[in-house]
């Protein structure tokens, strides 16, 4: 009874009286329930709505949006959208549907929100227009509903453990749906895309967009029992994004279910149905790599619980027609994973693109990393408070001599070399396999991927004993022949069938019913 009572005092009244729970609602129930003329988008987007004004900023406090969009814009395009769904004029699966946007993907100001990597230093300056991947989603007739909080600059202020991950100046610190205790060791909601995840998780939003350099979509996803994934560098738009590292960079998506995956990146990409035909697809005959290589797979350094049930998922997926090929080597990847490459390449890329992305802004005199690091400097109560401290990855940064200097050429040249003809392709080679996987808690599991500019994926696979906090398997695979994505949408798909229903915050489910 009491688990019932605070279950129900986590859901808005408005979500109650619709009869919905947005803890489980994927995209592909609200898309099929629209069309079917069960619900409208106006009532979506107010249940939505209410459930962010509930639990936002205020009942369990988790600050995973840091701008909701205006209620009378968005229900108006909400309504706007409901009329083309009358009159028959309908713009794609995602027609009416509500989604998060990472706080550092430019909306364009008539939306009514602000684009600032969390940063004060961004606050009131204007974008000139959506960023290409927000274009797209509009087009195909989604509501961008909130800008979610994020790690300030997406995590590369500071090095690792300086400034809290899901921590901004303007959002701050954004806290798991599962785990709100912040004395948990297990609090941690990861980065940088923490308040796209936990935005998901907690009903914020049936889908989020979040942005990914080396973990930022894949972790948090995985610590919010989320589907997700990183496509391929180039692969999605990223013009209008607040950059880290152009080499290295993608915008991808977090959702319920494959199926949200699978049509999310469709509409990104503008190819709607390739990914949902790989979907259906399924495992069958698709050889899954279990990647030993440093030490991905120790029981000394994983909770034993994430081992166990990652190896029960494979079992389950080679059940279905997969084929586990384990072990599998990559002998390169201790040097990917101990050098010293990606810090150049991504500390040289970001002084220079992030000038050119800052150069069109309205309403501002930031222009420069100098620029931030002064403001940072001026405005330390605000930009660095205690145990927020720090901006040495900002410092080594601005010292670098360009993309056109002799270092940063051999380093991204070498980090190639290591990450795709010396390790994934090499690697999918040797060992006639398809995809290679990790669990996502690994340490570094998302680096060699990253390196590459290669695509990545997660499933949800279970949740601690003793904090209830999600983990997941990450999923990785060349993108040398353009298919990639198509590889990991394969197992997600036919993983979604076997999972089971995802573990809601509190692991509550049954009693709303």
């Amino acid at each position: 009874m009491l688990l019932s009572l605070f279950f129900l005092s986590i859901i808005s009244p408005a979500v109650l009286a619709l009869n919905i729970d947005l803890f489980t609602a994927t995209a592909e129930e609200l898309s099929y329930r629209l069309e079917a003329g069960q619900i409208s988008s106006v009532r979506l987007v107010e249940a939505y709505l209410a459930q962010i004004e509930a639990h936002n900023r205020h009942g369990l406090n988790l600050r995973a949006v840091i701008d909701a969009a205006p209620r009378r814009l968005v229900l108006d395009q909400a309504a706007r959208l409901d009329y083309e769904r009358r009159v028959g004029s309908l713009r794609s699966r995602l027609h009416g549907v509500p989604i998060l946007v990472k706080d550092n993907i430019a909306t364009h100001p008539s939306l009514g929100m602000q684009t600032t990597a969390g940063s004060f230093a961004l606050e009131g300056s204007v974008v000139p227009h959506d960023a290409g991947v927000i274009a797209k989603l509009r087009q195909a007739g989604a509501i961008i509903i909130g800008k979610s909080n994020m790690s300030e600059w997406a995590n590369f202020r500071a090095s690792f453990g300086k400034v809290p991950s899901g921590w901004s100046a303007r959002g701050g610190q954004t806290r798991s749906a599962y785990v709100p205790d912040p004395l948990s060791p297990d609090w941690n909601p990861s980065g940088s895309s923490s308040g796209s995840a936990v935005g998901v998780s907690a009903g914020f939003s049936p889908l989020a967009l979040g942005t990914e350099t080396d973990g930022s979509i894949i972790m948090p996803a995985s610590y919010a029992a989320l589907y997700a994934i990183k496509p391929a560098v180039g692969k999605v738009p990223v013009n209008g994004v607040v950059p880290v590292g152009p080499s290295m960079d993608s915008v991808g998506v977090m959702g319920k279910s494959a199926w949200d995956i699978a049509v999310t990146l469709g509409v990104m990409t503008g190819e709607e149905d390739r990914y949902l035909d790989a979907l259906y697809e399924g495992v069958e005959g698709l050889r899954i790599g279990v990647l030993r290589e440093a030490g991905f797979w120790d029981r000394g350094g994983l909770d034993p619980h994430i081992i166990d049930e990652s190896f029960d998922a494979l079992r389950k997926l080679g059940a279905l027609g997969a084929v586990v090929v384990d072990p599998v080597y990559m002998p390169s990847a201790p040097e990917i994973l101990s050098g010293p490459g990606e810090t150049t390449v991504l500390a040289t890329e970001f002084k220079e693109s992030l000038a050119l992305h800052l150069s069109p802004l309205k309403n501002t005199t930031i222009r420069t990393l100098s620029d931030i690091i002064a403001f940072n400097i001026n405005h330390t109560p605000l930009e660095m408070p205690p145990n927020h401290c720090c901006q040495e990855i900002f410092l080594i940064a601005n010292n670098t001599n360009g993309t056109k200097s002799p270092e940063y050429l051999a380093a991204l040249a070498h980090l190639h070399k290591l990450s795709r003809g010396e390790g994934i392709e090499s690697t999918m080679k040797n060992f006639n396999v398809d995809v290679l996987v990790v669990p996502a808690d690994a340490s570094r599991s998302t680096t060699i991927s990253a390196v590459s500019g290669w695509p990545i994926a997660t499933i949800p696979v279970g949740v601690l004993n003793d904090s209830g906090r999600p983990f997941g398997l990450a999923i990785f695979t060349s993108g040398a022949d353009g298919m990639g994505e198509e590889r990991l949408m394969r197992l997600m798909g036919d993983w979604w069938k076997v999972a089971g229903k995802r573990r809601t915050p509190g692991g509550l489910r049954q009693e709303v019913l």
